[in-house]
Order: structure tokens, then sequence, then C-alpha cells
């Protein structure tokens, strides 16, 4: 009498592929990227945080401006004046970092340490 075959075990399936434009987060889900036109992780400071940074600076000399402005017929507490010179500060830095477009080189990679800036 001929034996039949044994079953195999089943197998878990493979994990689906990322989403475009999402992140996979299974190790080994990144391909080697080689190449002259790879993404390298990178130190350097982002557009975005470039003109944060100076956004910061203009935000605070404009408060300043406009705290002497509103001295000049009504005198102002301490507290206030540093209130408005900080929600002008905050206000303008936070245009100048969003209205920034990224940089054409600039990318986001994850690494054994998270995700990190990239630039190609």
């Amino acid at each position: 009498m001929a034996s039949s075959p044994k079953p195999s075990s089943p197998k878990s399936p493979p994990p689906p592929p990322p989403k475009p434009g999402g992140i996979p987060t299974e190790p080994g889900a990144f391909p080697a990227q080689v190449g002259a036109n790879s993404p390298v992780a990178s130190r350097t400071p982002t557009n975005k945080a470039v003109a944060a940074t100076g956004g910061s600076a203009v935000g605070a000399a404009i408060s300043t401006l406009l705290v002497y402005g509103i001295e000049l017929n009504h005198a102002l507490p301490d507290t206030v004046s540093g209130a408005i010179t900080t929600l002008v500060t905050a206000a303008v830095t936070l245009a100048a970092a969003y209205f920034t477009p990224p940089g054409t080189n600039e990318t986001v990679i994850l690494t054994s340490d998270g995700p990190r800036t990239a630039r190609r």
C-alpha cells in the first residue's frame, strides 16, 4: 500500500508590502540601497530647521519693535511685554518652518537607531 504524503506544517504568511510613501517597520524590510544617489544619514540641519532658527531671530526683533510701539502710548508691565515677545517669536518661528519646503535632496531613512534625516 502506498503511503500518502504528509501534510506540511502551515507557514506564517509573509508581511504585507509597505504602503507607498510609508515607512516599513519590520526588520529587513528595506532593500539594500547602493549607488551614487542613495540617501545617507546626515547631521546637517534640514531646510526647515534653518528656517525656524532664522524665524526665531526675526520674530524676536519684530516683537521688540511691537512692544516698543505699544509702550509709546501705554506702559506695559514686564510680564505682559515678555508674553508678547514670546508669542510673536513662537508664531514667526512656526510660520517660517511650516512654509519652508523640504530640500529636494532631503529625506528620512530608517536606521538601527530609528528614523534619521538623510541627504542624497
